[in-house]
């Protein structure tokens, strides 16, 4: 048995088998991603605020980048007439305008509901999909002491854990 305990060598058999990219059943090994940079940010103007002039200097030189906005935005405003959907399609539009500007090739709007994101299977779930569709090389978002508010912290803590665990 080579010297292994049934243990190792199990292990060791687990290993071999996942290393064989022709194995029955193995993904596919990503070459070339997609997009060079996903920025995922709680708040419409969380991301230019954060890595715009990263963005804008990555798009120049012809990487795409794509942005990704988690809750509606509409708590985002001191303006009690202020209708929610009227702020909320305000702020994406806004946003649009900062990715042309900035020359940010793409940008999703989750609009989970500003002020109440929590690190929920929901959320999860919409940024696994995102970063299947773009395939980035690198993710960005808020560090967990950010002082954005508690929505900032579902993103902080979710996208880590997402990236390590596949």
């Amino acid at each position: 048995m080579n010297g292994l305990q049934p243990y190792e060598l199990q292990q060791e058999r687990a290993h071999t088998y996942m290393a064989d990219r022709k194995a029955p059943g193995a993904l596919e090994v990503m070459k070339t991603p997609d997009y060079e940079a996903m920025v995922i940010g709680a708040h419409p103007d969380d991301d230019d605020i954060g890595v715009g002039g990263t963005s804008a200097l990555w798009a120049k030189q012809g990487k795409k980048i794509v942005w990704v906005v988690m809750t509606d935005g509409a708590e985002g405003s001191e303006v009690p007439s202020l209708i929610d959907t009227d702020l909320m399609l305000a702020r994406e539009q806004e946003q649009r305008m900062a990715c042309e500007v900035l020359g940010v090739q793409a940008v999703e709007f989750l609009r989970f509901s500003d002020g109440h994101l929590t690190n929920s299977e929901a959320a999860r779930k919409a940024i696994v999909r995102l970063i299947r569709q773009y395939r980035p090389r690198v993710v960005f978002t808020h560090p967990r002491t950010a002082g954005r508010g508690p929505a900032a912290l579902p993103g902080s803590r979710a996208v880590p854990v997402l990236l390590r665990t596949g």
